[in-house]
């Protein structure tokens, strides 16, 4: 999906990675525990729509997520 910016990958110091997304008024989380326990988390600002997730192997919905975002720059590039 090239209209979404490459994620900020932060440590955590209990051995977690975080996979973040903030873009488009949106903010989206990835906290990977291990390799089947992940934690999905979404706000979006203009909508004020929140979701959390836990994870195992199925990422759809996060797709569905950075589609938003995808959207959302794809409108802002329209309008530009």
């Amino acid at each position: 999906m090239c209209g979404v910016s490459t994620p900020d990958l932060v440590p955590g110091s209990d051995g977690s990675l975080q996979i973040e997304w903030h873009e488009q008024d949106i903010d989206i989380e990835l906290d990977i525990m291990n390799a089947g326990s992940v934690s999905a988390y979404l706000f979006d600002r203009r909508t004020e729509d929140e979701h959390e997730l836990e994870l195992s192997n199925d990422f759809v919905k996060v797709w569905d997520w950075l589609q938003v975002i995808n959207n959302r720059n794809e409108e802002a590039t329209e309008a530009a």
